[in-house]
């Protein structure tokens, strides 16, 4: 029986990793048993929002919640009389002391978590050597637990990075707790991205073995968008709304344009009415519509139903932007920023890769030039960002082979330790 155990950041609760859904059904195939570990989710504290496969079920750490600091402390104390853990935090000193003590109080802080983690396992679940993976889906405190556990039971573990998790400068200090040394105990890191890729390679060339690429991807069901046909200009843009998002440059670059343009955002966030404040400043050629949360099939009904022109992704910092495979999959053509992996999805066929450090004057611009190109240099690059998508980012087909690559990581490691057993 091949079991695979699971470990989320909420997923599937709230509207936390909802491209998760999508590759579920996958796993469900490839594996007898899921066992999903959301660990930043208590017991009680929040309400399930996505349906999981018949043979999947979740499973909570035990008597933990980030929030109580009484627990937080009996955790942290309990991790530093923990010799396992002592040992992995000795090991991570080097770069520790680089970042002064926040960097100490974020190792901790992370170490406190990945026993947790670890221990939560052991008593959930009767584990076997042959029969079980783990996955995490990010390389965070549940990876780290999930190799300490992997000290004690010999079972294979993997994990995805995606850009958060990845890109240590994203944060101050510049330091992602154990990343390194996690990186050296797992099995395989599947990288989003080939600009992930070359991040840690370049970082660490020693881990090369164990990094590949294993791209996210999307479903599309024939769904289709189309341009508008009433002179008006329609944008969208879908993501989180956080300062990363960088969503108050297209609001600044629309008061510059001196045409009719509809902008509507999908997704919600901290930013929200700060950011309809500002739109109801916006002059009266330019209207904008706040759609909130939507599923990946809301999503992609609302691409069907409702004209678009151009999808607009200004971010700072970038994974490898699955919005953006969203809308490629319909044969919308995308205007983004050069951040991360997206020169991976982007280029000229298929839309523009503009500067990172845009202006909203320059943004301006290149809106109001895209806006004048012909109506078949458009349908050149639509039909361009659906081929990418059908090629690269088609979900089917990566989520397919992924799932069968943890299939054969198990079964190398299943091989691999009755080798060992042969030979004593």
């Amino acid at each position: 029986m091949k079991k695979l155990i699971l470990l989320t950041h909420q997923y599937p609760f709230n509207q936390s990793e909802a491209f998760l859904e999508t590759e579920i059904p996958f796993l469900s195939q490839a594996f007898d048993e899921i066992h999903i570990f959301p660990i930043n989710i208590s017991k009680g504290s929040a309400r399930q929002t996505r349906k999981i496969p018949s043979n999947a079920s979740i499973h909570f750490l035990n008597d933990f919640d980030h929030k109580g600091t009484l627990k937080r402390g009996k955790r942290i104390i309990s991790t530093l009389f923990d010799t396992q853990s002592m040992k992995w935090l000795s090991r991570e000193l080097p770069f520790v002391k680089k970042h002064g003590i926040k960097g100490f109080i974020n190792a901790v802080n992370w170490l406190s978590i990945a026993k947790v983690v670890k221990d939560s396992i052991k008593k959930e679940l009767q584990l076997e050597s042959g029969e079980t993976i783990i996955y995490s889906y990010w390389q965070n405190p549940g990876a780290l637990g999930a190799v300490m556990l992997k000290e004690n039971i010999r079972i294979p573990v993997v994990s995805r990075a995606h850009g958060g998790d990845l890109y240590m400068e994203r944060y101050s200090p510049a330091y992602i707790p154990f990343q390194f040394n996690v990186i050296h105990k797992l099995n395989q890191l599947f990288l989003i991205s080939q600009n992930g890729y070359d991040y840690l390679y370049e970082r660490d060339q020693t881990i090369g073995s164990v990094l590949e690429i294993s791209r996210l991807g999307t479903l599309n069901k024939n769904i289709k968008a189309a341009f508008s046909d009433d002179n008006i200009f329609r944008i969208v843009t879908c993501s989180y709304m956080v300062p990363v998002k960088r969503l108050h440059l297209l609001l600044e670059a629309l008061k510059l344009v001196d045409f009719q343009v509809e902008w509507r955002h999908i997704g919600g966030g901290p930013l929200e009415e700060e950011l309809k404040e500002k739109a109801n400043m916006l002059p009266p050629n330019c209207k904008v519509r706040f759609l909130g949360n939507l599923s990946n099939t809301e999503v992609l009904e609302n691409y069907q139903k409702e004209a678009v022109d151009l999808f607009v992704n200004v971010s700072e910092s970038e994974g490898i932007p699955v919005s953006i495979m969203e809308a490629f999959s319909c044969g919308i053509p995308v205007m983004a920023t050069d951040v991360g992996g997206t020169s991976e999805l982007v280029d000229s066929s298929s839309g523009k890769l503009i500067e990172k450090d845009i202006t909203p004057e320059s943004l301006a611009n290149y809106i109001t030039e895209y806006r004048s190109l012909p109506s078949t240099e458009k349908q050149k690059k639509s039909t361009s960002a659906f081929t990418i998508w059908n090629t690269r980012f088609n979900a089917v087909l990566n989520y397919q082979d992924f799932s069968t690559r943890l299939e054969n990581i198990l079964e190398n490691a299943n091989e691999s330790q009755q080798q060992k057993v042969y030979l004593r």
